[in-house]
């Protein structure tokens, strides 16, 4: 398989690409140098290094959450059957893949003969394993020796819900909420994900002040896999760095909406648009 044509053809210039299992980057600069893209790339024995149009950093592919970065291509060459807990990559990878964003996937096919005692995936397996961890397979392709497969997130939008008792919105500062429901939306119908506890409210923190930048960092790691918000109120600093990185505000002024009905002027709000 010609594997570096594959993603030079999907990298357009300007995409952020993340390499995971990345050696020693080499196939990541020379993306970076014919695509124009901006790289990182991740492994957990390269050393870090900091380059005007690429990154790479020493770390594990289960850690991928921890980047402060939202990627539209991430690709792994003959790397993902060394996961230790490839669940665990998938779904961390879903807070830094973008809505529309796509995963590549070029390993050894199971029964290939490499000459090293590893065990490998069936495209089958790897089909099976993208589904349950909230990927749609887009392309599956395999020779003798490889297969290849691009993925994207299931979703064509995740929503974060701010509330204090799971019925309705919460009606005060988006940050201070005690959860958020997660909703994933697909082909008009919305469907439940999680509930996600927030260790970050200002009583919590101990802080007094809105608007606080650290605070701000917490809960955008912790909501980072979602492209809308939904909740009363949110400073303005804060809605206009949501805005740059492409995720919606939401605002609900009224107080004791409920979540169904939120959930039903975010889906006016999509359909509208």
């Amino acid at each position: 398989m010609k594997r570096e044509e594959i993603l030079k053809n999907l990298i357009k210039s300007g995409m952020k690409v993340l390499d995971v299992g990345c050696g020693s980057g080499r196939v990541l600069r020379e993306l970076v140098r014919k695509t124009r893209c901006f790289g990182v790339g991740i492994d957990p024995f390269v050393s870090n290094f900091e380059g005007r149009d690429y990154r790479l950093i020493r770390m594990k592919a289960e850690e991928v959450d921890k980047l402060d970065e939202i990627f539209d291509l991430v690709y792994s060459i003959h790397s993902f059957h060394h996961l230790e807990n490839p669940d665990r990559f998938l779904k961390n990878l879903h807070k830094v893949l973008s809505s529309r964003g796509k995963l590549i996937i070029f390993d050894w096919k199971k029964g290939a003969y490499t000459g090293i005692p590893e065990e490998y995936y069936s495209q089958d397996e790897l089909k099976s394993l993208l589904d349950a961890s909230g990927y749609m397979t887009l392309e599956a392709h395999e020779d003798s020796m490889e297969l290849f497969i691009i993925a994207k997130r299931r979703s064509d939008m995740r929503i974060a819900v701010a509330t204090d008792d799971g019925k309705t919105v919460r009606f005060g500062h988006f940050g201070d909420a005690e959860m958020y429901y997660i909703f994933d939306y697909e082909d008009g119908v919305f469907k439940f994900v999680e509930k996600r506890i927030n260790e970050y409210t200002d009583e919590k923190l101990g802080i007094e002040e809105h608007n606080n930048p650290e605070k701000a960092k917490l809960i955008k790691n912790l909501l980072s896999d979602c492209q809308v918000f939904v909740g009363h109120s949110m400073g303005l600093q804060n809605r206009k760095l949501l805005e740059k990185r492409g995720i919606k505000m939401i605002p609900l002024y009224k107080k004791g909406v409920s979540i169904e009905d939120a959930l039903n002027k975010v889906k006016d709000e999509i359909e509208g648009a």
